[in-house]
């Protein structure tokens, strides 16, 4: 699709059922392999369990602990941000509903577009179903959710029904129900990742530099869609423009960090699936207590550990106390990356070292300072 003009609200996909169904495992295998093929989406979790991406490429002692420290629990202000989410939705949608809905949480029905039901027993299905028809939400499929066995496609219209086989948190095995479904996804979402960039770079704040991370890897020589490593960043930050940037893109939260640590303490935006653009906040001590903060000495640096209380929204965020005579700061916790680009910002030039630490692959990265290419 060129020349992208967003003309209609973007697709919400709800992917649902009880609990245990392979929802969240589906939810992961489908945004992964929409990036691959550059379909622009994000995918919402709307239950407080702490679960990402991050969750199953990570090793198992490394993102549990993370996991648990990041779950919450629904209430009325959550659901209602999330609905505010799905309503004013920035890009394609893949929704991950909880598997026990009650009260205001079945609105998200309503709010979503189309809906993928999984279920493992008729008893189940039929449950739900009612719910759906209620809603009136379109399905893209209704699929029954084993652990072991074939796959098996029953009807293709007017919604695609069948099994679906190995929805395997650690060792999926993926089949032609799976690649049916995601046919249909991919029909349903259809804008490329360069074509909905160009329309969020022209709503872009003014004064601010629009800074892609797809120019960036370009510029590098990577491949589409980029894969960062720690290694990039002393190559990409020569690259980055003079002034305030907004910086628009999906990578990891250590890369925005990076770029905040280098341009602080030149004002920033990023853009927020959740939000669209959000100015990078401020550090202060009159701060609401939206996040909890503990400092901890270990391995010869101070660990920055941060713990939202609630559902994050853009504001100004509380001021660390660190100890006298710090020499290395490492920030931890399952946050969006305009949090870590925020103590980024601040941090960088009162600390000689400050590093991000990534569960995926069990180490800190250094952002900050970092030797020429």
């Amino acid at each position: 699709m060129n020349g992208f003009e967003r003309k209609a609200p973007f697709p919400a996909l709800l992917l649902m059922g009880p609990p245990h169904s392979g929802k969240s495992v589906l939810a992961y295998h489908l945004a992964r392999i929409l990036r691959e093929r550059d379909i622009a989406h994000f995918l919402l979790r709307t239950a407080p369990d702490g679960e990402g991406n991050w969750f199953y490429e990570g090793p198992p002692k490394t993102v549990v602990p993370l996991r648990l420290t990041a779950k919450g629990r629904y209430t009325p202000q959550l659901v209602h941000r999330m609905l505010d989410i799905i309503h004013q939705r920035h890009l394609p949608l893949l929704v991950d509903m909880g598997g026990k809905p009650r009260g205001a949480q079945w609105d998200v029905l309503r709010a979503c577009t189309h809906g993928v039901l999984l279920y493992r027993t008729g008893e189940e299905r039929d449950a739900w179903l009612t719910r759906i028809r209620q809603a009136g939400l379109p399905l893209v499929a209704v699929l029954q959710s084993h652990l072991s066995g074939p796959d098996r496609i029953l009807r293709e219209s007017p919604y695609l029904e069948g099994v679906i086989s190995g929805l395997d948190r650690r060792q999926p095995q993926l089949g032609e129900t799976f690649e049916a479904l995601v046919r249909r996804v991919v029909a349903l979402f259809r804008v490329r990742e360069a074509d909905l960039e160009a329309f969020h770079a022209r709503t872009a704040p003014r004064g601010f530099t629009f800074l892609s991370e797809r120019a960036l890897a370009q510029a590098l020589g990577k491949p589409l869609p980029p894969w960062w490593a720690p290694e990039d960043i002393p190559h990409l930050l020569p690259h980055l423009p003079q002034g305030p940037v907004a910086l628009y893109g999906r990578g990891p939260t250590w890369l925005a960090a990076a770029v905040a640590a280098h341009l602080a303490p030149r004002p920033m935006t990023i853009f927020d699936a959740h939000f669209g653009w959000v100015r990078v906040p401020d550090l202060t001590l009159d701060a609401q207590a939206s996040l909890a903060l503990e400092v901890a000495e270990a391995h010869g640096a101070v660990w920055l550990k941060m713990r939202p209380r609630a559902f994050l929204f853009p504001q100004d965020l509380p001021r660390p106390s660190l100890p006298p005579e710090v020499f290395t700061v490492i920030l931890w916790g399952k946050l969006p990356r305009w949090v870590y680009a925020a103590y980024a910002r601040a941090l960088a030039p009162q600390v000689p070292r400050l590093a991000v630490w990534e569960p995926r692959q069990e180490r800190a990265v250094l952002i900050a300072p970092t030797a020429g290419p």
